[in-house]
């Protein structure tokens, strides 16, 4: 029973099953690529991608986290680690069979983008020099200009107000304006693995957004800042 459980105590433990993957969960990588997407989400309007998040503590707690806050999906680039690994589904507590999960390449992603027109957005982190550079001047300036790239969203824009260089990419910071002007708009939110960060082809198709922090700290858990993303970008009822 100790095994089965994979914990040191199973005094709580007073049953065993065996439970089949959900058929909201699926495969991709392997698979042929359909011209639609319908048959993996169903309107998707918030979607959570995964980009190679490792551990399953992270993984099964930002399921958790997705769930709660009514999201729409989980897409799991490679690298991820199983969402139904035993830690990810204590981790989530049984979420991973409340919601629909993907596993696939970025071609099935941008497929889902493609048919539902949704922006892309990638949380990056921003040290905390960057943001003491930049808070004043994004207070100062936003929303003042008509064609503001704060408040005009989309993937072709170049953002310049209200934002802060990391790591070599200008990023938007996390703020109720921007979370206001895409409450509307279907959105991926990709999260990157918590050594390396986000991929390069995700750098590269996503909008940056980093959470303002001025504390001191340059970086947050995975699953940390991914709960504060998921609470500010959720669906408005």
């Amino acid at each position: 029973m100790q095994k089965l459980a994979g914990v040191e105590s199973i005094e709580p433990t007073e049953a065993i099953g065996v439970i089949k993957l959900p058929s909201s969960f699926c495969n991709l990588e392997s698979l042929e690529i359909p011209s639609s997407s319908q048959i993996w989400y169903s309107l998707p309007h918030r979607l959570l991608v995964l980009d190679g998040i490792q551990d399953p503590g992270n993984l099964g707690t930002l399921v958790r986290t997705a769930v709660s806050f009514q999201w729409d999906g989980i897409f799991l680039l490679p690298g991820c680690c199983d969402p139904f690994n035993e830690k990810a589904l204590r981790a989530s507590q049984g979420a991973c069979f409340q919601i629909p999960i993907i596993t696939g390449l970025w071609s099935h992603l941008e497929i889902i983008r493609d048919q539902y027109q949704m922006n892309m957005y990638a949380a990056q982190q921003a040290s905390s020099k960057a943001n003491e550079e930049t808070m004043e001047r994004k207070y100062a300036t936003f929303g003042k200009e008509k064609n503001s790239n704060i408040l005009e969203f989309s993937q072709s824009d170049s953002i310049n107000k209200g934002s802060t260089v990391c790591n070599g990419h200008n990023s938007i910071l996390l703020s109720h304006e921007f979370t206001s002007a895409v409450t509307d708009k279907p959105l991926c939110l990709v999260l990157g693995s918590e050594g390396k960060g986000l991929s390069k082809q995700s750098r590269k198709s996503c909008n940056l957004v980093a959470i303002p922090m001025p504390g001191g700290f340059e970086s947050l858990n995975v699953s940390v800042a991914g709960g504060i993303f998921l609470f500010l970008l959720r669906r408005q009822p």
